[in-house]
Formats: structure tokens, C-alpha cells, sequence
């Protein structure tokens, strides 16, 4: 199975296998009526690149067992090594769901697309699966949007930069991150997306120095934070910056 997609809709719950590579004529579209019918398929499938999990609560979906759909959905994907993109939004996912999401995280060395938007994962959460990303050789793409981050985890964030230098995407907007201290000091993505961030006055010079000469970010949103002040640069130091977005 090229890619997996698990959607809820109203008023049933759809979740659709689709394959994006040519298949045998009979495998090329597999459409399950039911979730756990889904999750049942996922456990027989030893070769998956995509799966995407959208708008399916995860902590208030339960199979015929004693583990919730998230242990479910990790356990049935543990075998399968060349997954490469891993979307779980919107999915109800909390800091122990994340905490095992870091644990198998090793054993998926191709992955490259990781999106966990839009759920309440907190901040032990959140430092868990920095950890268990540093080093990551293939990770090129982080989503953390709309999840419960906030200045306490710059640290983990930065470690994990400063050990993923092929990252080059990383969204933490719609968070309470407040401070960018920690993260414009290490090693940056080339795009990162701080909107909505409730960014303080004082980000102002984090914000400088992420758009200097030096800095590998080109493409920076900092847009909906209102108390944040941004002196105008001078050319010399914006020109490595393609895009920047500030206003609301």
C-alpha cells in the first residue's frame, strides 16, 4: 500500500487505502466502510510510504481490545520500515500517545514528513519526540501547529535542530511559545512558521537575528503576534530572506 488515509466524516466514519503507484489491477483501490476494518487491513500491510490520520479522535476511538486506537495505530505500523510521511492531525493525541509515537520513531528511518497539528500534546510530550528526532537523517519536514508548546521546550527544540541539519521545514504556529531565545540561537530550518505564537515585545532582536545575513531561514512567518516589535533591517541583512510575513 503506496499511501493510507483515515478520515472521519459526518455522519459515519470513512478510512480509505488508496494506492498512488501503480498496483495489480484488484490492489490499485481498496475502499473499507469501517475504521476498524481499517486498522485491521493496516496490521496485514508489511509495506507502507503515506499515512495520513485527519479529524479521527483517537483517545475516544476504541477497538475489541484493551489499547486505544493511538497504541492501535502505532503498533499495527511498528514493522513497516519504509514509511516516509506520517500525518496524525487533529487526532486527539496526548503527551502519552507522543510519548510512544518517540519511541518507535527509530524504527521508521525514512520518514521525513511528520505532522502531529491540532492536538493537545503539551510540552513532555513535545520534548520526547525532539529527543527521539535528533539524529534523525531523513526528517525534513516538522508540524507542530496548534499543539500546547510553549517556552519551556525551546531547549529540546533547539537540540534537535542542532542534530537534524536537513530539517527545512518546521511550522510551531498557533502554540504558546512566547520566546524564540532558545530557537534563534541554534540551527535553523529554511522555512519556520512562528505565527500566532504570542510572541513578546522583547522577540524582537530573536526575530533580528534569525533574519541576518548568516541565518539559512528564507522563508519566515511571524505574522498575529501583535506585541512584537521588528526594526527595520537594512538590506544587507535581509537579503538571504526570500519571504517574511508580519502583519495579521
Amino acid at each position: 500500500i503506496a499511501a493510507v488515509n483515515l478520515s472521519a466524516t459526518t455522519p459515519s466514519i470513512r478510512a480509505d487505502a488508496t494506492a498512488t503507484q501503480p498496483l495489480k489491477q484488484q490492489d490499485q483501490v481498496l475502499s473499507i466502510q469501517h475504521l476498524k476494518t481499517g486498522i485491521q487491513a493496516l496490521q496485514h500491510a508489511s509495506s507502507i510510504i503515506s499515512f495520513d490520520l485527519f479529524n479521527i479522535n483517537l483517545q475516544h476511538s476504541q477497538l475489541d481490545s484493551s489499547l486505544s486506537l493511538a497504541e492501535v495505530i502505532i503498533d499495527s505500523l511498528a514493522a513497516v520500515d519504509d514509511l516516509q510521511i506520517l500525518r496524525l492531525e487533529a487526532a486527539g493525541l496526548t503527551d502519552s500517545d507522543a510519548i510512544l509515537l518517540a519511541s518507535q520513531l527509530p524504527q521508521w528511518p525514512k520518514l521525513r514528513v511528520l505532522d502531529i497539528s491540532h492536538n493537545p500534546i503539551g510540552n513532555t510530550g513535545l520534548a520526547a519526540l525532539a529527543t527521539s528526532l535528533s539524529g534523525h537523517s531523513q526528517m525534513t519536514r516538522l508540524v507542530l501547529r496548534s499543539t500546547l508548546a510553549d517556552s519551556s521546550v525551546g531547549t529540546a527544540l533547539k537540540h534537535m535542530l542542532s542534530k537534524t541539519p536537513q530539517l527545512q521545514y518546521l511550522d510551531l504556529s498557533n502554540t504558546m511559545l512566547r520566546s524564540l531565545r532558545d530557537i534563534s540561537s541554534g540551527k535553523l530550518p529554511i522555512t519556520l512558521n512562528v505565527a500566532g505564537t504570542g510572541l513578546e515585545v522583547d522577540s524582537g532582536a530573536d526575530v533580528a537575528l534569525i533574519m541576518s545575513r548568516d541565518s539559512p531561514v528564507q522563508r519566515l512567518d511571524v505574522s498575529n503576534n501583535h506585541a512584537l516589535e521588528i526594526e527595520a533591517s537594512t538590506p544587507s541583512q535581509s537579503l538571504q530572506l526570500e519571504e517574511l510575513r508580519v502583519s495579521s
